[in-house]
């Protein structure tokens, strides 16, 4: 069985506003969708990949400032 989502669902478990939902649909970003007659719904896995797709890993500080491109945040 496929878990579906209606759009206010959806926008709840990635803690985003369904207006952005709809955004990110007309500008053609964000999670696959199912349309089913004029009703949008996301499913779980589609909203999981999405999640995956944006990880992002944070930089090592330390080469960067070698190279001048970081800077300490902390108190002098």
């Amino acid at each position: 069985m496929v878990d579906l989502f209606a759009a206010i669902e959806a926008g709840e478990y990635l803690r985003t506003p369904p207006a952005t939902l709809q955004w990110w649909r007309h500008i053609k970003r964000g999670p696959n969708y199912v349309k089913i007659g004029r009703r949008i719904f996301y499913r779980k896995s589609d909203l999981d990949d999405f999640i995956g797709e944006n990880v992002r890993t944070p930089e090592v500080c330390d080469d960067l400032k070698t190279a001048g491109l970081c800077h300490d945040s902390g108190a002098r």
